[in-house]
């Protein structure tokens, strides 16, 4: 818990060093300890809202709403909390914010920080909110568009911080009430587009005559499904007009290599990571250097794979599994319990794994580093004691390589299909 503490401590100095105006908090963030988190946010002035947080006594521990100016207009800012909290009790979202909203008063725009997964505010959306905005401040929305949920428009960033959108409000004197998302009439007329081709298609296949009645029956479903999502969407484009409207130009940044480092919070973050090191007497290049073999628990180590399977061992050396450790030790995550799990043998969930190797037992355990055989194979030893008794697993199921590669670690980028024969190797006699 130190290391996360520690990181939350400096996500929370860095956003009030830029500027943040307001925040939401999630699950994830009062997994963190309710105490450790009020302290913090007091400490660093991070700014949260929450209008459907009650504590002890009735206390409010943080405001529900926040209205700030830019360019002269008040944006009004309501945030919503989730997850369990010690010694508060976290009411219904939808209505701590409908009431907030109407405590705000007049503004130019309102909107709504709701830290959950998409569904439960889209349900809330669509029953009528009155903001202009929804924002997901989960971080881990995915979303690039908007999208309309009753008056609401519905917003979204990049996947753990690994892109950032950004809206920006363009307001015109004497018009509507409202926003309209720029090109949004044209994105309408995609989709529109997409599945008129769509039920061309379907359409053929029902009539095609190799088409069995079974089939035929579930192609209809899916026609009807169809036609009636292209009427909402020749419903919506009726009323798509931007005229006279404010418009909100949304734009997705991702944050690579060409985003300059900030100095000051790149020197920041380094301090924070050079604290995590737990091997003040080894170098990352002798922490990768480590002998192959595990010393203790079920797992035997790839040194032991290697006598009885070299062609294997061999195709393994050329993949990135071969190299997990040296990827972290190449930008100092080496000792990170965030990074450090799923680049070590043993090292996944211990549902999975069976026997994790953490960072305090890995010296102890020792060469555990990479993506080993027993990583994919299941726990080896008793499989080296007795082959022939004791089998390992042959063909590793979808589900363990998702134990780490999750949509959060590598932005959905993962394909089980298209990865496994980077790494299949030719199966043992």
């Amino acid at each position: 818990m130190g290391q996360r503490h520690a990181k939350a401590r400096l996500i929370a100095e860095e956003w009030v060093a830029s500027g943040l105006d307001a925040a939401a908090l999630g699950a994830f963030d009062w997994e963190l300890g309710a105490p450790f988190v009020r302290e913090t946010v007091k400490r660093s002035g991070y700014p949260v809202v929450a209008a459907n947080l009650v504590c002890e006594g009735g206390e409010r521990p943080f405001p529900a709403a926040r209205v700030v100016e830019h360019g002269g207009r008040r944006i009004g800012i309501v945030g919503v909390t989730v997850g369990e909290v010690e010694g508060c009790v976290v009411t219904d979202p939808a209505e701590a914010a409908k009431q907030a909203r109407e405590l705000m008063g007049d503004v130019d725009a309102a909107v709504l920080l709701w830290p959950a997964r998409e569904e439960e505010a889209n349900v809330a959306a669509r029953a009528g909110l009155p903001f202009d905005f929804l924002v997901d401040a989960s971080g881990r929305s995915g979303r690039t568009t908007p999208e309309r949920a009753g008056q609401t428009w519905l917003l979204g960033g990049g996947i753990k911080t690994k892109a950032v959108s950004v809206a920006r409000l363009s307001f015109v004197e004497g018009g509507k009430a409202g926003f309209f998302p720029e090109k949004y009439d044209q994105l309408i007329d995609e989709e529109i587009a997409k599945v008129e081709k769509y039920l061309v298609t379907a359409q053929r296949q029902h009539d095609g005559e190799k088409t069995t009645p079974t089939a035929r029956v579930l192609i209809q479903r899916k026609i009807d499904a169809k036609q009636t999502e292209l009427a909402e969407l020749k419903e919506l484009r009726a009323s798509a007009t931007s005229d006279g409207q404010n418009v909100v130009t949304i734009r997705t940044i991702t944050l690579d290599q060409e985003i300059a480092d900030h100095e000051a919070t790149l020197a920041h973050v380094e301090a924070v990571k050079a604290t995590f090191s737990a091997m003040d007497d080894a170098s990352g290049a002798e922490v990768v250097a480590r002998p192959m073999r595990i010393e203790h628990g079920p797992y035997a180590g790839t040194e032991a794979c290697v006598k009885c399977h070299p062609t294997q061992y061999n195709q393994w050396r050329s993949t990135e599994h071969a190299r997990a450790m040296s990827s972290l030790v190449a930008v100092s995550r080496h000792r990170d319990e965030d990074c450090f799990s799923c680049h070590v043998t043993g090292g996944a969930p211990a549902e999975i794994a069976g026997f994790p190797v953490t960072i305090e037992t890995s010296d102890a355990v020792g060469g555990g580093n990479n993506v080993q055989c027993e990583a994919c194979h299941g726990p080896g030893r008793d499989h080296v004691g007795d082959p022939t008794k004791h089998r390992t697993v042959k063909d590793p199921d979808e589900a363990l390589c998702r134990a780490c590669h999750t949509p959060e670690q590598d932005d959905g980028r993962f394909d089980f299909a298209a990865y496994l024969p980077k790494v299949t190797h030719p199966t043992p006699e």
